[in-house]
Order: C-alpha cells, then sequence, then structure tokens
C-alpha cells in the first residue's frame, strides 16, 4: 500500500507484514520506521488535509498516526476495510 500526503511531500508505505515506513520526498529520506503498526498487512490508507493518517489492515483494525507515525488511535472493525477516506466534516448554523 502507497499513499502521497495532499499537502505535503510525504509518502506512506504499508507492508504485508503490517509495518509502516513514512518517507519524506523533500528531503529524500525516511521520517520513520514503524514495525508492527498492525498485526496483518495493511490494505489501505489515506491523508488527511491535516496530515493525519489512516490505515486499514486485514487484522479488522483502523489506524490514526501522525507524520512521526506516532499512532493516536485505533479502532477495531467488523470487516476487513478494502477503502479508507477522509472526510470534511460539515457545520450547520441553527437560528
Amino acid at each position: 500500500m502507497l499513499v502521497w500526503s495532499k499537502s505535503i511531500p510525504i509518502l506512506a508505505i504499508g507492508s504485508y507484514r503490517g509495518n509502516l515506513l513514512i518517507y519524506n520526498h523533500k528531503i529524500s529520506k525516511r521520517v520513520a520506521t514503524v514495525m508492527g503498526k498492525h498485526n496483518k498487512s495493511i490494505t489501505c490508507g489515506a491523508w488527511s488535509e491535516a496530515n493525519l493518517l489512516a490505515l486499514g489492515s486485514e487484522d479488522r483494525t483502523l489506524s490514526i498516526s501522525n507524520v512521526e507515525g506516532d499512532t493516536l488511535r485505533v479502532a477495531t472493525l467488523r470487516a476487513e476495510p478494502s477503502d479508507v477516506q477522509f472526510s470534511e466534516m460539515k457545520q450547520v448554523c441553527i437560528l
């Protein structure tokens, strides 16, 4: 799984072993390597506009990480995810 950030030259690479590598293309260096981010293959991912990384895995979990690869949240899912996307939150004004 490969996914580029929408706003900065950062590439997230998820492996079939559940490891995560974050690469900064601008400085041509690896920013982070996170071994065992997931227990099984990372199958999908997406960056938010705020540079949060969501990763879905065959282990039926969804993780949210920052640019450095630090896990901020993990959610257990009922099934293996096939795709993950961030959505813009709409605000409603009630008068």
